[in-house]
């Protein structure tokens, strides 16, 4: 059996805070700073602004980040892959999410929804992924905490706690040491 892998997908598959910064009106990319911050908002004001994004139909037509399909094509070949997303748990959420996965990787694909800002341990302690690749700090230790080998993504967020990585960095080296 292949080895199986948990990616996240916003902002390492699917470009999320370029688009959501077109919505919102101010540009996320390259700060480091939270969303609430930026727009001088309470946090709970911040969440209905990303759930009123995520429930529109751009969500569903998020761009890729770069070197995310060749890289996901890729891991599809060699591990056993499952996409677990942070993005809500909203029917209209979870549509419009499925639909622009199962577009770029085709049908059979394995999607997991969890509440916004939700760490993934349950979905690491069920799967026992031998790699997760996520641009959440604590995704990643969470992954490395239960024996994973955690790729931080780099994102303007991730770059202060600690090594990052980008799609061509990350098949590197996964590429010579692939199992199946």
């Amino acid at each position: 059996m292949p080895y199986s892998i948990i990616v996240d997908v916003d902002d390492v598959i699917l470009d999320w805070t370029k688009s959501f910064s077109e919505f919102a009106g101010f540009n996320f990319a390259n700060s480091p700073k939270r969303i609430h911050e930026c727009l001088g908002i309470t946090f709970s004001e911040e969440k209905e602004i990303i759930h009123t994004f995520n429930i529109s139909p751009a969500f569903s037509e998020l761009p890729l980040v770069d070197g995310a399909l060749s890289g996901i094509h890729f891991l599809m070949q060699h591990y056993d892959v499952s996409f677990v997303t942070s993005c809500g748990t909203h029917e209209t959420i979870q549509r419009l999410r499925r639909k622009q996965l199962t577009e770029l990787f085709g049908s059979g694909i394995k999607v997991e929804f969890l509440p916004m800002h939700t760490v993934k341990l349950e979905p690491v302690t069920r799967l026992r992924p031998k790699i997760i690749i996520d641009d959440n700090y604590d995704n990643v230790m969470c992954g490395r905490n239960n024996g994973a080998i955690g790729y931080l993504f780099t994102t303007p967020w991730s770059v202060t706690k600690g090594p990052t990585h980008n799609w061509e960095q990350i098949l590197s080296e996964l590429a010579p040491t692939q199992k199946s």
